[in-house]
């Protein structure tokens, strides 16, 4: 397990460091982040690019760290701990994770609700 904060200090030296640890933990299962700061989805996403992280099953992270979940093609558990969880669904619809079971922390509107209602349904 990896419980980590990213703050904006230094984020151009910090961001490739963590990927760099990220890549070097080939089993590694859950990742915690307790914090991120909500100006570091885009560069999260750049230093991110290109990578995967197949091992990781449970994620728990705000929604501006987004961009990390897409890089987790198997993960099972995604729990949202800070915001309304609105670019996570949006990962998850754009069919970046199929193997989700567990969903918390995330607030969905009417519309998305009807919107994976009918995708359940169509699949069916």
């Amino acid at each position: 397990m990896l419980t980590i904060s990213l703050t904006r200090y230094k984020a151009g030296t910090i961001l490739p460091a963590f990927v760099d640890l990220l890549s070097a933990l080939p089993n590694l299962q859950t990742i915690e982040f307790v914090h991120v700061h909500s100006q570091m989805a885009s560069a999260i996403g750049l230093a991110l690019r290109g990578k995967s992280f197949p091992s990781v099953k449970t994620l728990v992270l705000p929604t501006c760290a987004h961009e990390l979940l897409p890089r987790c093609p198997n993960v099972e558990d995604v729990t949202c701990n800070e915001d309304s969880g609105g670019l996570i669904t949006t990962s998850i619809q754009a069919g970046h994770c199929v193997n989700i079971v567990k969903l918390l922390g995330v607030k969905l509107s009417p519309v998305t609700l009807k919107r994976a209602y009918l995708e359940i349904c169509h699949e069916l």
